[in-house]
């Protein structure tokens, strides 16, 4: 499974820039509350509390962020707990199914009953791949 690399030591101490385009402000992660939302915007309704994966900027005040970002918070989760939800989960989804082929028989590395070799037991993405897997 891969790091969640702008959080290593040499990207907090500046040496990793964000991509082109993306605000110069910490935070990739955010929990909230809708205030306003585009006229194009379908699935989510102004009040709504969700969360958000960025490409920086999550420690503004408020942040703008395209719909396809967005996720409606899992019952039983609160804003604290759903602010850490888009990266993990985002990475274990990459890394299982997108990258690892999992569930796919044309081409695939494993299949249901097989199972998943995951380094890196102290990161949260493994145990995020594990409901996933």
């Amino acid at each position: 499974m891969g790091r969640n690399e702008p959080g290593r030591p040499d990207a907090t101490c500046g040496a990793v820039s964000p991509p082109p385009g993306a605000s110069e402000i910490l935070g990739l992660e955010v929990s909230g509350t809708i205030v306003e939302k585009g006229a194009r915007v379908d699935g989510f309704d102004v009040g709504q509390q969700v969360c958000a994966l960025l490409a920086g900027g999550g420690y503004a005040e408020d942040v703008v962020v395209h719909q396809a970002q967005v996720l409606s918070l899992p019952q039983g989760y609160g804003l604290r707990e759903a602010a850490a939800l888009p990266e993990v989960f985002a990475t274990a989804w990459l890394n299982l199914f997108m990258e690892g082929r999992c569930g796919r028989e044309s081409a695939c590395c494993c299949m249901p009953g097989q199972v998943v070799w995951e380094r890196q037991p102290s990161s949260s993405v493994v145990p995020s791949g594990i409901p996933a897997s």
